[in-house]
C-alpha cells in the first residue's frame, strides 16, 4: 500500500477517534449534572437519634415551582434562572421536636450560588440571623424570634443547596445534622 493512502486512511480515523472521545466526554459531562440525586444527599431516618421520628407525608421530590412554595415571590423564576434541576425535601417529627432536610441540586456551582442569593437575600420573617458552625462553600443561619422555636442552616457546595430546618434541638444535636448532610455531598 503507497504511504500517502495510508496517511490518508489513519487521518480520518484519527479524526473519528478524537470526535468520539469529545462527544464522550460532552455527554458524561451533562449526564453527571442530571444524575446526582437530592434524594441520596438529604437527611435520612437512620441519621435521627431516638425513637419516635414519624416521617411527613409530603417527603419527596420538588421541583422549582414546589421549592418556592411558601417562599417570596419570583422565587420559582429565580431557582429556574440558576439551573434548579431537581429537589428533594424530607421531614419527621417527634414529640415536642421537628427536623426537615433539603438538597437542591443545580446544573453548575454558579447555578447554586445564584440561589444560595435568594435564601442570604432574604430572612424569614420573625427571625433573626445567628452565628453557626460555618459548612460548605458559603453558610448562613438563622433562628426564630417567637414561637414555635425553629433554627434554619443553609448552605452550598458545589452545585447543591442543603438546609436543614430543626425545631426542639439543642445546637449541638442540629450540628451533628449538619456535618452528616453536608459529608454527603
Amino acid at each position: 500500500v503507497p504511504r500517502t493512502l495510508q496517511v490518508r486512511v489513519r487521518l480520518p480515523l484519527l479524526t473519528v477517534s478524537v470526535v468520539s472521545v469529545v462527544s464522550l466526554v460532552a455527554v458524561s459531562g451533562v449526564l453527571a449534572a442530571t444524575t446526582l440525586d437530592p434524594a441520596q444527599l438529604s437527611l435520612r431516618r437512620g441519621d435521627l437519634r431516638g425513637v419516635g421520628w414519624v416521617p411527613s407525608a409530603s417527603n419527596g421530590y420538588r421541583t422549582a415551582d414546589q421549592a418556592a412554595q411558601g417562599a417570596p415571590p419570583g422565587t420559582a423564576a429565580r431557582l429556574a434562572k440558576a439551573g434548579f434541576v431537581r429537589g428533594y425535601d424530607a421531614s419527621w417529627g417527634a414529640k415536642a421536636a421537628l427536623v426537615g432536610s433539603t438538597a437542591y441540586v443545580f446544573r453548575t456551582s454558579a447555578g447554586a450560588r445564584e440561589a444560595f442569593k435568594v435564601y442570604r437575600d432574604t430572612t424569614p420573617p420573625g427571625t433573626r440571623r445567628i452565628r453557626f458552625k460555618p459548612v460548605g462553600d458559603a453558610s448562613l443561619a438563622y433562628r426564630s424570634t417567637r414561637a414555635p422555636r425553629f433554627t434554619g442552616i443553609v448552605w452550598r457546595n458545589g452545585r447543591v443547596l442543603s438546609i436543614i430546618l430543626t425545631g426542639g434541638l439543642a445546637d449541638n444535636a442540629i450540628d451533628e445534622l449538619v456535618r452528616i448532610q453536608a459529608a454527603r455531598v
